[in-house]
């Protein structure tokens, strides 16, 4: 459009450069439109030189290289912009995608845990019922009474008003182990601890007994509760987790590394049985 404008404008046509260099800055890729704004500033300068009577316009060269430095910021504040809003829009979904796994690994472990000692409790209540009806009955009313405190616990994990505490979770432990038929040696005197590593030893001591519920095949289970750690071992021939990667020690990791604290699972020191412990960071074990 500056070229088809030179009959009439003559040596004014210069100032369209000031929108060219503009635009290229805007529209093209760095290079090229370095290369188009360094052009437009000596075009003025090369036109007065080669064509008679056209006289230097260095305000054009001012005007072109004060656009161009002003089209680069309105640029890059454009393209920050943009990403800015990408950013957003990716926090936003990771954000869903956590709540949505931190959901499913809660509801793993409500449910794995209440419905294991539901079964077992099932089994034991079907085999007393020909020979000791009222300890049948009172299986019975503790399955009833298991079926509704999950579903509460389901409702309020839903709701993300569920709480997990240690002593709820000891006391729960003794009643899933006993109707295993498994001795349970738990600590008497429980630690005050700040609420995280309370909320986060109960979640150790739910997965620990829920797992030598399942796959120990043990007859004593030890729970051992420290300011600085709990413990939850078993006496059994197979390993009271047998996949290291399953879920619920899997969303146990998951919540432990959120205190930097460090979860271990193998053989007890004497060789026999298995042994899960969830420490504090720093602890040398």
């Amino acid at each position: 459009m500056g070229l088809a404008s030179l009959p009439g404008t003559g040596g004014d046509w210069l100032a369209t450069l000031v929108y060219v260099a503009a635009a290229a800055v805007f529209l093209l890729p760095p290079w090229e439109a370095l290369v188009t704004v360094v052009l437009c500033a000596l075009t003025p300068a090369l036109a007065s030189w080669l064509v008679t009577g056209w006289e230097a316009e260095h305000g054009i060269v001012w005007a072109v290289l004060l656009a161009s430095f002003a089209m680069f910021g309105v640029s890059r504040l454009a393209q920050r912009n943009s990403e800015l809003r990408a950013a957003q829009q990716e926090i936003g979904r990771l954000a869903v995608a956590e709540e949505r796994s931190r959901a499913a690994r809660d509801l793993h472990d409500i449910l794995g845990h209440s419905l294991t000692v539901v079964a077992i409790k099932a089994e034991l209540a079907g085999r007393l019922i020909e020979v000791d009806r009222e300890r049948a009955a009172t299986e019975i009313a503790e399955v009833e009474a298991l079926a509704r405190a999950a579903l509460a616990d389901v409702r309020q994990t839903v709701g993300a008003y569920r709480e997990v505490s240690l002593a709820a979770e000891l006391a729960g432990a003794r009643s899933a182990l006993a109707s295993a038929g498994i001795a349970a040696d738990v600590s008497t005197e429980v630690p005050e601890l700040p609420q995280e590593w309370d909320r986060l030893f109960g979640w150790a001591v739910r997965e620990g007994v829920t797992n030598v519920v399942r796959h120990s095949g043990a007859r004593c289970c030890v729970i051992r509760v420290h300011p600085d750690r709990v413990e939850i071992s078993d006496d059994g021939g197979e390993p009271s987790t047998p996949d290291p990667s399953g879920h619920g020690l899997v969303g146990l990791r998951e919540r432990a590394r959120r205190l930097d604290a460090v979860v271990t699972v193998g053989r007890r020191p004497t060789g026999d049985g298995f042994l899960l412990r969830v420490h504090a960071p720093g602890e040398a074990r």
